[in-house]
Order: C-alpha cells, then structure tokens, then sequence
C-alpha cells in the first residue's frame, strides 16, 4: 500500500494489497514505495531479480513500486502476473506483455 512508509517487523496484513493468483514468492515485504527505472541490463525478463532494475536490492517491481521504462536497448518482456503502483514508459521506451500472463497498474 503506499500509505505505508516504512517496513517493520511482523506482518501487517492491512499493508498488503494482494491480487488474486500473485506469486507471493516474488514479494519483497522488506522494501515499499520504491521508486525503480528498467535498466535492462542481464535479459529482456521483466520479473528477473537483478541488475535489471535500479532499485535498492534489484527486486522485481510490485504494487508500491512507481516503474519508470526508458529507451533501452533490451526492451522488458512481463514473463508472470504483475502489480505496480504507476507506470510511466517514455517516448521511445516499450514494454511487451506476454499472452498468458497480466499487469496490473494501480494508480
């Protein structure tokens, strides 16, 4: 949720904003409210943890992140179910949604 600032200790469960069917595998309750830019820089995989993304631990995008894609070379391909508080993709920039999966875009 964005109204939660920080993380804490113990599960919160009125923090959570969880859709149905999420990978909660993927979920990263120890970062909130980040504000992350694609690098694409390892692989096209937009749900890859790593230096795909610019964020604090590298952690694949979920409902508190604001997602900035820019005009780069390795343009980001959504492999699972995602959730994103914003997305902003620039002049030029892409982003490609494969058949079988979904995104969600909260704001």
């Amino acid at each position: 949720m964005r109204s939660v600032t920080a993380p804490n200790a113990g599960l919160t469960a009125s923090e959570w904003n969880i859709p149905q069917l999420a990978n909660t595998s993927d979920m990263t309750p120890a970062t909130c409210r980040e504000d992350v830019s694609w690098q694409g820089t390892s692989s096209t995989d937009f749900n890859e943890v790593g230096s795909n993304w610019n964020g604090t631990r590298g952690f694949v995008p979920d409902a508190s992140y604001n997602v900035s894609i820019p005009n780069v070379t390795n343009k980001p391909i959504v492999t699972r179910l995602s959730v994103v508080y914003s997305l902003s993709v620039q002049t030029g920039a892409s982003i490609e949604i494969n058949p079988s999966v979904s995104m969600t875009v909260i704001k």
